[in-house]
């Protein structure tokens, strides 16, 4: 049996990464008790849910966990990446590793998804119209502003 996880990571661009990672724990903080079906705990008392913020580094990205992500539900984690990408103004992407086989990621700018790359889209047994399959396929050239090391939107292709 292969891993399945699930992470949202955020580009802090230009921004402070601190000023950034407060910005996503007020977010997601808002984001859970506003629904009226959790409670903070701020103490050593057993959560439900975990929902987990990597430390704002040196790095241009901070990793979110949310447990609420690892059923593998695509909507769910899609929603979650589009607020964080909201939230920092900028970009954030979805990955979904299933059964070490499958890796999904979904790119999104200020909210919304401009991107989707999946590396195995019949893993499931159907495989998808020609047309989905171009979709899944990913366009490199969406993700040149994230790109590091002189990399290109070909490099990212092959």
């Amino acid at each position: 049996m292969g891993a399945f996880f699930t992470n949202v990571q955020v580009r802090t661009g230009n921004q402070s990464p601190d000023a950034v990672r407060a910005t996503l724990i007020a977010v997601l903080r808002r984001r859970l008790l506003l629904r009226g079906q959790f409670v903070e705990i701020t103490d050593d008392a057993e959560a439900d849910r975990e929902v987990l913020i990597g430390p704002a580094g040196p790095g241009p990205w901070i990793a979110v966990y949310d447990e609420a992500t690892e059923d593998q539900d695509e909507r769910v984690l899609l929603a979650l990446t589009k607020a964080l990408s909201r939230a920092a103004g900028g970009a954030a992407v979805g990955v979904l590793v299933c059964d070490s086989d499958v890796l999904e990621l979904r790119l999104c700018w200020a909210g919304a998804q401009v991107d989707i790359f999946n590396s195995r889209p019949d893993y499931d047994g159907q495989m998808p119209s020609a047309h989905r399959r171009r979709q899944l396929a990913g366009d490199p050239e969406r993700w040149r502003d994230l790109l590091v090391g002189g990399s290109t939107p070909d490099d990212l292709h092959r």
